[in-house]
Formats: structure tokens, sequence, C-alpha cells
């Protein structure tokens, strides 16, 4: 297994330099840098210059790009029966930004509206086949670009056993570039363990995200409030919270499992 640099790259990149950022991931011992952008600020995309660059930069210290990740809301909170297509565009631009600075990984969300507090009269089955026909969007012009495009449980919607493995299925009944990104704590955001999903589709896991959370009944400084269930959960060092990094990790071994 190869490790990536995710969490604070990006913003090193913006703040320091792609020089300096690089010189960081590689005193922490990565082999692989993770870039992550928000669709709605599709300006602060990189362009495909600054992307090759990039990838010239990396290359030199004998690095990779392990994943491009873009964090979307594809239906638009104030307008749910509408695709939001400056969070598509964003996408689309992430995606140019992934295949020039060599990323064969594309990884984005679906939904990052509305908060903690989910409006009781939107569903997510009245709005599904709306988040598909976006997502068919991006898998489309990802296949003309030799990208997969990965999903990991995420959010209040599509998130947890059902839920995730239905949008992987759907996914896959018009595309083939579709994957897994094994994200070690989202479910419980929606009051379930992660272990049943990548254990039902360990075969299609073709990225990891280390976490840890801590997970209490009330409410403590720096945790937020679960979407399901009466918990709140905070982010931990890996090993210092609730998951089973263990298990996780035997899923992966027993799928032959050998990305970042």
């Amino acid at each position: 297994m190869i490790y990536s640099m995710y969490t604070g790259f990006g913003r090193n990149v913006d703040e320091l330099g792609i020089d300096r950022a690089l010189d960081i991931a590689e005193d922490y011992g990565f082999s692989g840098v993770e870039f992550f952008y928000s669709a709605k600020l599709h300006d602060t995309i990189p362009s495909r210059d600054e992307a090759i660059e990039y990838r010239k930069r990396i290359e030199e210290r004998g690095l990779r790009v392990s994943c491009v990740s873009v964090g979307a809301t594809i239906v638009r909170p104030d307008n749910p029966n509408e695709i939001s297509q400056n969070d598509i565009d964003g996408l689309i631009q992430g995606l140019e930004f992934a295949a020039a600075v060599g990323s064969k990984l594309f990884h984005h969300t679906l939904f990052m509206g509305f908060g903690y507090k989910i409006p009781e009269d939107f569903t997510i089955e009245a709005k599904r086949e709306l988040f598909l026909e976006g997502a068919r969007q991006v898998a489309t012009r990802a296949a003309e670009l030799g990208i997969e495009v990965i999903y990991e449980p995420q959010g209040p919607f599509f998130n947890g056993y059902e839920e995730f493995c239905r949008l992987i299925r759907d996914m896959q009944k018009t595309h083939d570039n579709i994957g897994v990104c094994c994200d070690f704590g989202n479910s419980f955001w929606v009051g379930e363990e992660p272990y049943r999903i990548y254990e039902e589709l360990s075969s299609l896991i073709e990225h990891v995200h280390i976490k840890d959370y801590s997970i209490k009944n009330a409410p403590e400084e720096g945790a937020n409030p679960a979407f399901r269930g009466e918990i709140y959960i905070r982010d931990v060092p890996v090993c210092e919270g609730c998951i089973d990094i263990e298990r996780i990790a035997r899923i992966l071994k027993g799928a032959g499992y050998s990305g970042d």
C-alpha cells in the first residue's frame, strides 16, 4: 500500500506553492499526493497549464498524484428540482485538471448542501434520477478522458449500506468507469458502521481515505451532530477513535487492494 497526503496538501499548495507543499509531503514520508477543490468555487481550480506544471514538479520528485477530489452539490439546495449547473461545470473543470495533472482517479461528492439540518420535505427518493443525471454527465466526460470516477459514502443521502450500494449499482448500469473510495468513517454520519459496505463492494475499491472518529451521545467541543441517530462525531488522530481499522485492513487485504 502506498501512502498519499490528502488532508492539508491542497491548502499547502494554495498558501505555500507547489514546491513547498511537495517538500512537506516528502518530509512526512508520503509517496503520493491528492488534490481537493470545491466545484462551487470552480474559478479556484488550476488551469490546464498550471496542472501540467504541477505534474512536472511532482514527477521530478518521484511522487505521484493518487487522486483528485472535488466537493460538489449536484442538485441545487435552493431549488431541489434543478441540477446545479455551476457545480457540474466545476466538476468538469476538476476532471480536466485531473487529466492534465496525471490522475487516473477522480472522486466527487453528490450533495454537501443544507448543513446538519435536512428539511423534512426533502427526500432522496424523489430526487434520485436528478442526482444520477448529473453524476452521469460527469462520468461520461471522465470516460472520454480515461479517468475512473470513484465515490465514497458521504453526507446525509448517498450513505449507509442500502443507499450507497444502490448508487454504485445505478451508476454501473450506464458506465463502466465506476469505482469505490473506501472512506473509513463516513457511514457513522447516518448511524451505521462502514464495514458491511466495503465487504459487499470490496472488488470495486480503488482508493482509500483513512480517518478515525470519536463518537459521543452528547454534544462536546469540536463535535458535530450526525444526520441520523442521536450521536455527535469528532475527528481524532488515527487509532484514537472507535473505527476498527484492523477490520477494514483485513477487507482490503482480502480484496488484494494495492492502491493508495
